[in-house]
């Protein structure tokens, strides 16, 4: 038996497959291998980006984080995925956690350090998402949210139903085209899709993050179209123009670390 199934020995064989192949993978992490939290399978990920000012995001976003452009534009992205929670690291479930969801994010720095800041998360499950607050301190919302794949038609349509909320919504039909390829180092798509650090803010404007882990992500050509989006608005971010961006990715396994707390980032980070 080696070493990882050994710490592991309470996660079946498959799992620790999945694992080592995402610690092996050419892809740096920030944390310990040792510390992961949890392992996601995330499949028929949707991801809607439109470049904006930098201004109009600056105020959504912690001062401890700098904005991150791309080519002269900060970007807004519109996420949606499937999500099959595979194995809590040192919990071991008997029925796995399954759902749909649809996250709002923008791209930023923290001193040398790269990732995402999620200004909104929708899914379904009021509890659930009580817990991921307490546990990520991210923006969770609980939503409605359909997400259908019918051969190589995609379509997804998600109303946030808090009590007292309004009913903000997204819908967006797409239908996904040609072959695989893999993302290409310096371009838009590995700056927008393959970010490894998450940010997320309290309403006291406390800093948190976590690491995530995967594989070099397959993407496939897609041609799309926004059929509803008031997400990006109650977000704060002011009327999104022109035609955003479209990818598609069939998903892999990750690998999610807890998250912490941080403030201002080390000199020379």
């Amino acid at each position: 038996m080696n070493k990882l199934a050994t710490l592991e020995s309470n996660l079946p064989a498959e799992v620790i497959a999945r694992v080592e192949a995402i610690l092996s993978s050419p892809l740096k992490r920030q944390r310990s291998d040792r510390n992961w939290l949890m392992i996601v399978r995330e499949s028929h990920l949707l991801f809607v980006s439109w470049p904006v000012r930098v201004e109009d995001i600056r105020g959504l976003v912690t001062r401890d984080l700098e904005i991150d452009t791309f080519d002269g534009s900060a970007w807004v992205t519109v996420e949606t995925l499937h999500m099959d929670i595979v194995r809590f690291r040192n919990f071991p479930l008997l029925i796995p956690i399954k759902g749909v969801e649809v996250n709002v994010r923008t791209y930023v720095k923290w001193g040398n350090v790269r990732g995402v800041c999620f200004l909104s998360l929708d899914c379904p499950g009021a509890i659930g998402n009580a817990l991921n607050r307490a546990m990520f301190k991210l923006p969770f919302h609980t939503a409605e949210v359909g997400l259908t794949v019918e051969g190589d038609n995609y379509q997804v349509e998600s109303i946030r139903v808090e009590q007292g909320a309004q009913m903000e919504a997204f819908g967006a039909a797409a239908r996904v085209e040609g072959e695989p390829q893999l993302v290409q180092p310096g371009s838009v798509e590995e700056f927008l899709l393959m970010q490894t650090t998450l940010f997320g803010a309290t309403p006291h404007g406390r800093l948190f993050r976590g690491d995530v882990a995967h594989k070099s992500r397959t993407i496939r050509p897609v041609k799309g179209t926004v059929r509803t989006n008031t997400l990006t608005a109650a977000a704060g971010i002011p009327e999104l123009t022109g035609e955003p961006l479209f990818h598609y990715s069939p998903g892999d396994d990750s690998l999610a670390w807890p998250f912490k707390k941080v403030g201002s980032p080390p000199p020379g980070d």
